[in-house]
């Protein structure tokens, strides 16, 4: 049943979660601009591809995995373009109510691991993601994600700036 009631569904998903959105794009992108960008790139292909979607209970992951590959794309560009003098960025970080410099510290160790790690940390626990719905956005297997996630939280317990700081 393809009509407005299921792009209805889409708009309030991409409507409600926009500043999930831009919070993950961001944790890829390090700009305000950029990540901007990679949102929009996401939601439009989103509604070109929507009709797709065999099963609406899995839009988060179906989007998530979008939004992922569009940064990741986004940033491979980025890469073939070389910029002479320097830049400064704006950046807007997203503040948590609670927002301490500890969680700050974690959160700039989170973005300087490989993508590989720092996608499934960022997933689970910035995202509140399951492994499940991990692996469906990551496309590798549970196992992988858990691997992916241990080896990660390993790496981030072995950074000097990270001495100190207490697990939750």
């Amino acid at each position: 049943m393809a009509g407005k009631t299921d792009y209805g569904v889409l708009s309030e998903y991409c409507i409600s979660n926009q500043e999930k959105f831009y919070r993950l794009a961001y944790s890829y992108m390090q700009n305000e601009q950029d990540s901007l960008d990679v949102v929009s790139e996401a939601v439009l292909s989103a509604y070109e591809s929507f009709a797709g979607l065999r099963n609406p209970m899995g839009i988060k992951t179906w989007f998530y995995r979008i939004l992922v590959n569009k940064c990741m794309d986004a940033l491979r560009r980025q890469k073939k373009v070389t910029v002479s003098g320097e830049e400064t960025f704006l950046e807007i970080p997203f503040e948590e109510k609670a927002y301490d410099a500890t969680g700050e510290i974690v959160y700039q160790s989170v973005k300087a691991l490989p993508e590989k790690y720092r996608t499934v940390i960022v997933l689970k626990y910035y995202e509140d993601c399951t492994f499940e719905e991990i692996a469906r956005i990551t496309g590798v297997n549970v196992n992988t994600v858990k691997s992916r996630l241990y080896a990660g939280l390993e790496r981030l317990k072995g950074l000097p700036e990270m001495k100190g700081v207490e697990a939750e």
